[in-house]
């Protein structure tokens, strides 16, 4: 009886620990935000990824699509093989407060990965979360840009075909696909055709 008791206090020392250093981590979390914004406002951005293109192009053959209060185009499928879009066309959200990047986490955390992205001279702060499941990878994707003094974000998902689980030369076609395929770029179209309903 007194060792279920022990062990009883031992798991509440524990979990009170967990608690404790789960609060404090987020402080922190906090904290560097907070340090972070106000260190770097007045300071130029440094850019992790650049993506780049001559030309913005947009096909005469994209749809027509509205959403937040923005009409857009986009085309009507990627022009891929092995990865589709899923929650499309992208949806759009307009916040009040300035726009700002914070770089974290990884991809494959619940939480996804947070990245500058210079695409086309504009500043993007892009989020990746991506997820295995049933021979595919889901990936959510957040694309972040200044719009008129406020933060304006466009989120999609898509979902990749694991190359592994075909045999050549299919795998390898898919391979080259994913490799080759810069989803950034499209985004960055899509946003250049954004316009502000009344």
């Amino acid at each position: 009886m007194e060792n279920i008791e022990q062990k009883d206090l031992v798991d509440e020392k524990n979990k009170d620990k967990r608690t404790k250093m789960l609060i404090a981590l987020i402080l922190i979390v906090i904290l560097a935000t907070f340090i972070t914004r106000f260190y770097t406002k007045d300071r130029p951005a440094e850019t992790s990824t650049t993506s780049s293109s001559t030309e913005i192009f947009v096909s005469e053959s994209w749809l027509a699509g509205e959403d937040g209060g923005f009409s857009f185009k986009f085309p009507e499928s990627f022009g891929t093989k092995y990865i589709s879009p899923v929650d499309w066309p992208i949806k759009i959200n307009l916040y009040e407060q300035e726009f700002s990047c914070l770089e974290a986490g990884e991809e494959v955390l619940p939480a996804g990965q947070t990245k500058k992205e210079m695409i086309n001279d504009k500043e993007y702060c892009v989020t990746r979360e991506s997820e295995g499941a049933a021979g595919s990878v889901y990936t959510n994707y957040a694309y972040a840009l200044s719009f008129e003094g406020k933060t304006l974000i466009m989120t999609f998902s898509s979902k990749a075909t694991q190359c592994m689980n075909y045999d050549n030369p299919e795998q390898t076609e898919c391979l080259v696909e994913r490799e080759s395929f810069n989803i950034s770029l499209l985004i960055d179209q899509i946003a250049s055709t954004l316009k502000k309903l009344n």
